[in-house]
């Protein structure tokens, strides 16, 4: 399969920015969608790239360092976070199915891409009613419940999600998530990626087949794919600040404040954050891309998750001081980009997964391997 036009053609790119910036106040207030954008990516090759079977050593392609990647997650970040967002989702998905499903299961992942379908992963649980499976009569399983932040209600066909069985053990499923009347668009109250089309969707009474579990029971724990993954949260994010960095130096040049002393080194500061998380994110991603990575290759991409974090913070805070008050008009494109990434950062349990770096980090002191 060739590479994505995309990445060899700039052209490609610019029409994506065009598209973004003509749609992207309309997209912020929830009254247009990304499906245009999507539709492109799809013409370009970039939703079925990442279903390449494999790499030359037996892994899944995009599992690691593929720079065809690495760029394209910078450079989705650095025009829109909700469609990077809803990007990286779709590539999680598809590893999800390479590293842990059949040959079936496989050929399908193939087949859903190769058409244009949109995938995505839905694991966080609605604390009331947290999504169970049930064994089904007539086999297969039956869904119970109901997941939250559930990107791209309406724009994901296929997602993969998170059910417990009756043994309490974590199963993976991919479902058909484009029933309109499960999805719930107001359960998203968030100032910040409202185009990502997050919400609530109901799988309560769905069925699903044997054929449509994914591995065993736990397999989604599995290291290193599992923190691994947190490399391509990075590149967007370091793109997302590469972008805002860019808007902001127009916005001091256009105010003829580009030569004050102050506020070139608060740009500066945006900027070495946005070099800094670029620099992070190719760490973590050559680090779980090695050949035969260990587990423990997760500590990598756990402490650049945490780099990025601090670095994008006090940038921000930066930015802020730079721009004033224009930075909170909804039609600013810089403060829309602020908005987003202010809560695309905030995961869950950041100082957990710190923890767990410093806890390998010692390890590998204790063992003599730094």
């Amino acid at each position: 399969m060739p590479e994505p036009a995309l990445l060899h053609t700039p052209r490609g790119w610019l029409d994506i920015a065009e598209m973004l910036a003509a749609g992207a106040e309309a997209v912020d207030r929830g009254t247009r969608n990304l499906a245009p954008e999507l539709a492109l990516l799809a013409q370009q090759g970039l939703l079925a790239e990442p279903a390449r079977p494999v790499g030359p050593d037996g892994r899944w392609l995009a599992a690691g360092a593929g720079e065809w990647l690495a760029d394209t997650l910078v450079a989705l970040g650095r025009v829109s976070l909700p469609l990077a967002r809803l990007y990286e989702g779709h590539v999680d998905a598809l590893g999800l199915i390479w590293n842990h499903g059949n040959d079936q299961m496989r050929r399908r992942g193939i087949c859903f891409a190769s058409a244009g379908q949109l995938l995505g992963v839905w694991g966080a649980d609605d604390p009331q009613a947290p999504v169970v499976c049930e064994p089904a009569a007539r086999g297969g399983h039956t869904l119970r419940g109901r997941k939250l932040f559930a990107s791209g209600l309406g724009l994901v066909q296929r997602a993969i999600v998170t059910a417990r069985n009756p043994a309490g053990a974590l199963c993976l499923f991919m479902v058909d998530a484009s029933d309109p009347a499960r999805q719930d668009a107001t359960a998203w109250d968030m100032g910040g990626m409202v185009g990502s089309a997050s919400g609530g969707y109901m799988f309560e009474g769905l069925h699903v087949a044997d054929e449509d579990q994914i591995g065993p029971a736990g397999v989604l724990f599995t290291e290193p794919h599992f923190h691994g993954g947190l490399w391509r949260i990075c590149a967007i994010q370091a793109g997302a600040l590469a972008g805002i960095a860019e808007h902001l130096a127009a916005h001091l040049r256009q105010r003829g404040q580009d030569n004050d002393a102050l506020q070139r080194q608060r740009l500066a500061q945006l900027v070495l954050a946005a070099e800094t998380a670029r620099l992070w994110a190719d760490s973590a991603a050559l680090a779980v891309a090695a050949p035969f990575a260990p587990a423990s290759a997760i500590e990598r991409p756990l402490l650049a998750r945490e780099a990025i974090d601090r670095m994008a913070m006090a940038g921000l805070d930066a930015c802020e001081r730079a721009a004033g008050t224009t930075l909170h008009s909804r039609s600013s494109a810089m403060g829309r980009m602020v908005r987003d990434l202010r809560l695309y950062l905030r995961q869950a349990r950041l100082d957990a997964m710190l923890d767990t770096a410093l806890g390998l980090w010692w390890d590998a002191l204790d063992a003599g391997r730094r």
